[in-house]
Formats: C-alpha cells, sequence, structure tokens
C-alpha cells in the first residue's frame, strides 16, 4: 500500500513522495500534486522533475490490445508473452496453411516446404509418382511417415536400380515393415522404373513430357475447393499408361500433379498460395 506518512527531512520526504506518486501511477490514477505536508513549492517542482513524475492515462476498454488469433502458424512458433493489460503478444508471425497439414509436425513441414513446389527433374518426379501410387487407398499422412523406409528400400528411389530388381527383391520387400507391404504396388513400382527408362531410351525426357501438359507454367486453381481429379489428370494418366505405367489412375495423377507443382492447389487464405505475401 501507498504510505501516507509526514515528510520529516528531505531524504525522507523524497522516498515518501516518489512512492505516492508510483503507487498512484501504477495503479491508474494520476500522480500527485501535493505533498501529504506543506513544503515549498519550488520543492515539490524539484521532486517532479527530479523522478519525472508524469500523469500516465488509463488505457480505454475499447482500446486494449486482443488476444492474438488462433490462426494455425507456421512450425517453430513459440508462445506469446503477457502484457500488461492480459493479452497475448505474438513474438513470431502467424500465418494460415491448408487445413489437411496442421496438427502433424510432420505434415506441416512437408506443407510448408515441399507441397506444391515445381519439381523439374525428372528422376524426382518418378519417384513422388511412385510414392503417390503407394498412397492409392491410404492417406498421405501414412505414406509421408514411412518415407525414409520407402528410400532406403527402393534404394533411394534410382530408376535403373529399381528397374533391375528381381523376384528376390519383391519378397524382401514384402518383409520389410518400413514400407506398404502391397505386391501389386510393389510390382508396379518396379514396372514403372523400366517404363521411365524405356521413354529414356526413346529420347523422350520425363520432366519434360510432364511439364508440356500445363505449358511448362504451374496451373493455379481459382476454385474454392480442390477436385479429386480434372479432365487434365485424365489426360496424363492415359498417356501414362500407353508409356507401360501402373497406379496412376486419375485421382493419384491429380494427387501427384498437386505436390509437384504442375498444380497449385493451396487454399485461397494459406500463406503458400501463388501470389500470396
Amino acid at each position: 500500500m501507498c504510505s501516507r506518512a509526514g515528510i520529516r527531512t528531505r531524504e525522507q520526504m523524497n522516498h515518501s513522495h516518489t512512492a505516492a506518486g508510483l503507487c498512484r501511477i501504477y495503479t491508474g490514477l494520476p500522480p500527485l500534486t501535493k505533498p501529504h505536508v506543506a513544503a515549498p513549492r519550488t520543492d515539490i517542482d524539484l521532486l517532479l522533475r527530479q523522478y519525472n513524475v508524469q500523469e500516465q492515462p488509463r488505457q480505454s476498454p475499447s482500446r486494449r490490445i486482443q488476444p492474438a488469433c488462433r490462426i494455425p502458424a507456421e512450425a517453430g512458433e513459440r508462445a506469446g508473452s503477457q502484457d500488461t493489460e492480459g493479452a497475448l503478444v505474438t513474438h513470431n508471425e502467424i500465418r494460415a496453411r491448408c487445413r489437411w497439414a496442421n496438427g502433424d509436425p510432420l505434415m506441416e513441414a512437408y506443407h510448408d516446404e515441399e507441397w506444391g513446389v515445381p519439381v523439374r527433374d525428372g528422376k524426382a518426379l518418378w519417384a513422388k509418382l511412385t510414392l503417390d501410387g503407394f498412397q492409392a487407398g491410404l492417406s498421405w499422412r501414412t505414406i509421408l511417415h514411412r518415407r525414409e523406409g520407402f528410400v532406403r528400400a527402393f534404394q533411394g528411389f534410382d530408376p535403373e536400380r529399381v528397374a533391375a530388381f528381381t523376384e528376390a527383391d519383391i519378397e524382401r520387400l514384402m518383409a520389410d515393415p518400413g514400407i506398404i507391404r502391397s505386391r501389386a504396388k510393389i510390382v508396379a513400382a518396379v514396372g514403372n522404373a523400366r517404363a521411365y527408362l524405356a521413354m529414356e531410351e526413346a529420347g523422350e525426357d520425363f520432366a519434360e513430357f510432364v511439364w508440356a501438359f500445363v505449358g511448362g507454367r504451374t496451373i493455379v486453381n481459382e476454385a474454392e475447393s480442390a477436385p479429386a481429379e480434372t479432365p487434365l489428370s485424365r489426360e496424363i494418366s492415359a498417356a501414362l499408361k500407353r508409356r507401360g505405367f501402373k497406379f496412376v489412375g486419375p485421382i493419384i495423377v491429380y494427387a501427384w500433379m498437386q505436390a509437384v507443382g504442375l498444380v497449385d492447389d493451396h487454399a485461397p487464405d494459406c500463406f503458400r498460395r501463388s501470389g500470396a505475401e
């Protein structure tokens, strides 16, 4: 509590006046303009100048800082601190992302750093198509959490090495708990590696083949939601099947198109959306 004792000496007067003034400031009251005991006006002015005591107006309720909006933030956001009004003050920029990626750090990192980034390397495009083939009937979350196992099992997704897999390799993969152990999908992955090499031998670059369908530029989906498939995904699916690829239906192909940046399907309010700041 603020002391109201009289001032007997210059030192005591200084201490008492300062404590009283600061107490009233912290509680939102205007500072004292007079000491509790008589003192020369010059002494009061000296004290005010010495301690720089100034009136601090209270912040009106309408101008108080409001709690930060709970829009999902980037991975690595840290909790904020409390200001004097009890409101949350965040230290990092808050950004919205596509809702499907929230709640799982690995999914969030994949969304923020990979999903929708244009891939121009043929082998990388083939590797992602292979993973999307394993996703058929499953969630991408399931595949992503096993991606390291797939990379190891398929020897770095090198098409030349995968194309050389034998029946013994297929049996080895069927016993590998780090991947999806579907014989049909494993056999398709080996066959797709061979189809990739066949295109290469025929002088058809896989990356050029893929990007030619969109004129070399990412298509930005202006709709509010993403479709499961499109006429273009059906066209690409048919072209891949003619070249010997398996597990490349139009739905799988469209998921692949989203992932490798052939189409931008980030939500309109997502920070990764094309043109978003």
